[in-house]
């Protein structure tokens, strides 16, 4: 799987957890999650290269406890097991 099926993986894995997915220019740092008037929201950096903007979604995604509740493909699970 590349980095960009990765990422959409990612961004399916979070609209699941109820996790509001928003593209914006960043400055090409990656984006990552916040939680905003008690939504949780994953930015995802226009600016930021593949690989950057997959690093920083899975470092953020891979500390919700609840991720090891959903089925996810077992390369993406592996993925979000090393980021921990």
């Amino acid at each position: 799987m590349d980095t960009q099926h990765k990422i959409s993986a990612l961004i399916d894995l979070a609209q699941r957890l109820d996790i509001e997915v928003r593209e914006a220019n960043l400055g090409g740092d990656g984006g990552g999650l916040c939680q905003m008037k008690g939504r949780r929201i994953l930015f995802m950096d226009r600016e930021a290269d593949v690989r950057t903007r997959y690093t920083r979604a899975l470092r953020d995604l891979a500390q919700l406890s609840e991720i090891d509740s959903v089925g996810l493909v077992p390369e993406l699970r592996d993925d979000l097991n090393a980021a921990r």
